[in-house]
């Protein structure tokens, strides 16, 4: 697919975390998917986010997967951080 992405998470306690990746696949309106790498981490390897979105009328159903993290610890993280984005834009969405 290409195109690259970039952007950064800031925490309320002042930290930055940047993340990169490429775009492997734009379906409208249906699917996006794209590498995620942690920059400035040396640890961090590239994995891979997958977006899927299905339309149930009057909402939309996102289903979320992020494969290819290297670890146990990493997979909780992870799953924590997407939990918050999620509850993030339900609490925007809502408003």
């Amino acid at each position: 697919m290409g195109g690259k992405y970039s952007l950064e998470i800031h925490h309320k306690g002042g930290n930055v975390h940047r993340v990169s990746g490429t775009y492997r696949e734009i379906k409208p309106p249906e699917k996006i998917a794209f590498t995620w790498c942690w920059e400035n981490d040396p640890t961090s390897s590239e994995s891979m986010v997958t977006l899927e979105f299905r339309d149930l009328g009057i909402s939309t159903e996102i289903l979320l997967t992020h494969e290819q993290l290297p670890n146990a610890e990493q997979r909780e993280r992870h799953e924590q951080g997407w939990i918050g984005n999620m509850n993030q834009l339900g609490n925007y969405l809502n408003m």
